[in-house]
């Protein structure tokens, strides 16, 4: 019988597959593509954004280069719209089936999930630019990952810190566009309150930070979740990013309030020593009797009162929040 590839509309359909397989379907995808043999549908795969989420296949129907047919259905559709590098993550014992469609994997946080990568713009390319970047500097040096949304004096705290202790630092801005401050006014505000430190470089993240926003969860236990989060994360950097800019060095802010955060800064203690990668954590400075954290300058912003984050920015992001007066903050 014939199979045929076409656009999937029916949540159900889909539902009914995932669970056959002990998986579920992922929120969100862009576009959703399944194989059908006759009326039934035996595999299907969504796109969301660049990444290759929610595919499952048929018991009946596995081993047959389904999987293979997928990605490269939602691969041309994804070329079609722009896009030239695409991810997948999936667990450790299924990489191999996306490596025979030309997946490479990228790192592997065992048992929970390895990530993969198809296209032009690949992890090597950042690397090498990692590389030139840190090739006239130190033998060693320090970083800090941040979101800065938006940059506060606590981030400028933190990495007053780091570059007093360290020949070099520098700070990754994560360049993914999910927060309300876009990517590029981020890195503008970080680099604007850091411009006197002269051993500080600010850099985007690339796309090798992993973030809640864009790890897909539809393969992993609810209750492992945010574990393989975590070590996908400090892996990716203690084997790629950290060798490429030669850090020993990790700063980070403590975190009194966010449980997610801090088993995040817990699982780094944790893996990056593993990378002879130094985990430092820096308690965050107070404003009165709380910290100073960027969701209440948000909470400010939103409720109209931005004068009175005078107190929690430098002037070069009060300077910015100006021009955002009044605006719906999320």
């Amino acid at each position: 019988m014939n199979r045929i590839v076409r656009e999937l509309y029916d949540p159900a359909a889909t539902d009914e597959l995932h669970a056959r397989v002990g998986l579920k379907f992922p929120d969100g995808s862009d576009s959703t593509v399944g194989i059908f043999e006759g009326d039934e549908l035996i595999a299907c795969g969504s796109i969301k954004g660049d990444v290759l989420v929610g595919f499952a296949v048929s018991p009946k129907s596995q081993g047959e280069g389904l999987l293979a047919r997928l990605c490269t259905e939602l691969i041309n559709r994804g070329v079609e719209s722009g896009l030239f590098t695409f991810y997948v993550f999936t667990k450790p014992e299924t990489a191999a089936h996306f490596e025979e469609s030309g997946f490479k994997a990228i790192v592997s946080a065992p048992p929970h999930v390895t990530m993969l990568e198809w296209g032009e713009n690949s992890v090597e390319k950042f690397l090498k630019s990692l590389r030139n970047l840190a090739k006239d500097g130190p033998g060693q040096a320090a970083a800090i990952v941040m979101n800065a949304n938006p940059f506060t004096l606590g981030h400028r705290h933190l990495a007053l810190t780091a570059a007093r202790e360290s020949e070099k630092l520098y700070v990754m801005v994560v360049e993914e566009d999910k927060s309300f401050f876009p990517f590029a006014d981020r890195l503008k505000m970080v680099r604007a309150g850091l411009a006197d430190l002269k051993n500080v470089t600010v850099i985007p993240s690339g796309k090798y930070v992993i973030s809640d926003l864009t790890f897909p969860t539809y393969f992993l236990k609810e209750s492992d979740v945010s574990q393989a989060r975590c070590d996908l994360d400090l892996r990716l950097f203690g084997e790629l990013i950290a060798p490429a800019l030669k850090v020993n060095v990790r700063y980070v802010g403590s975190e009194p309030y966010c449980r997610i955060t801090n088993q995040y800064n817990s699982a780094m203690a944790k893996i990056l020593p593993e990378y002879a990668v130094t985990v430092k954590e820096i308690k965050r400075i107070e404003n009165g009797l709380e910290p100073i954290g960027a969701s209440r300058v948000r909470e400010l912003l939103k409720a109209g009162l931005l004068e009175k984050t005078k107190s929690l920015v430098p002037r070069s992001t009060y300077d910015f929040l100006e021009k955002w007066s009044g605006r719906e903050v999320n």
